[in-house]
């Protein structure tokens, strides 16, 4: 009798030791960590889009939010990985910030700062070359004009290469000029032509409308083929003017 409730009591004792192991084993416990930051929205003009708020979405869940009037956002409670975030307002592009990690903590991770521009809204046209005293002057039209105020003003970059397929992606200087009226205009005497290609016979110039970064600023932007994330100083129009070719040598 009494071999019989050793060997009972022994029994019990290892299933329960093997049992209770297998039940902490099979408990997955999920973890949670959280994100704040602040998104910037700049207009075609350079200044911040008052009470503009943005759209911040994590891909690959159902967490969305929306910044307030300041531009800050947090995400809450999220399951600890990596993660695709995009954002987006009514009138700028969608940026997506890639490879965010959520870890454990209490403590919200503080995201950079996110700087979004607006497309310029103005196209430009008719470049061309008009005699101006003993020199000339580069000239282009706007559509709408610039404004009476700095708040209002137009802002055009001139592209310029020695190569003719000269773009917004493809110059080797720009020269910056700001317009309220509807023309914009740079004499070529300081478009410095001589001393930014100087072995070039001809400068081949085309004109974008542009949204500048505002000081200390740049814009928050991907490559369109690989999605890379990058910075850059100015957003262009999507079209620009025909190219003009400007003799130098």
């Amino acid at each position: 009798m009494h071999r019989i409730s050793y060997i009972s009591i022994v029994m019990l004792l290892i299933f329960g030791m093997f049992g209770c192991t297998k039940v902490v084993d099979t408990v997955s416990l999920e973890e949670y960590g959280s994100l704040s930051g602040r998104v910037r929205m700049f207009g075609e003009n350079g200044f911040i889009i008052p009470n503009e708020q943005a759209t911040i979405r994590i891909e690959g869940t159902d967490f969305t939010t929306t910044s307030d009037n300041n531009g800050f956002y947090e995400f809450t409670d999220i399951p600890t990985g990596t993660y695709n975030i995009s954002y987006k307002s009514s009138s700028t592009e969608e940026y997506l910030r890639q490879g965010v990690i959520v870890s454990v903590g209490t403590n919200p991770v503080l995201l950079k700062d996110v700087v979004l521009g607006q497309k310029p809204l103005s196209s430009v046209s008719n470049l061309r070359i008009e005699p101006a005293g003993f020199t000339q002057k580069i000239i282009g039209d706007i559509d709408p004009p610039g404004g009476e105020t700095k708040y209002t003003a137009k802002t055009v970059y001139f592209f310029v290469s020695d190569d003719n397929n000269v773009s917004s992606e493809n110059y080797v200087y720009y020269y910056a000029v700001s317009t309220r009226t509807n023309t914009f205009e740079a004499s070529s005497g300081s478009m410095n032509f001589y001393t930014k290609i100087p072995d070039a016979d001809t400068a081949y110039i085309r004109a974008y409308a542009v949204t500048p970064a505002p000081e200390h600023f740049k814009f928050s932007v991907n490559t369109d083929e690989y999605g890379i994330e990058t910075e850059q100083s100015f957003i262009p129009s999507d079209t620009g003017t025909n190219v003009i070719a400007f003799p130098i040598n």
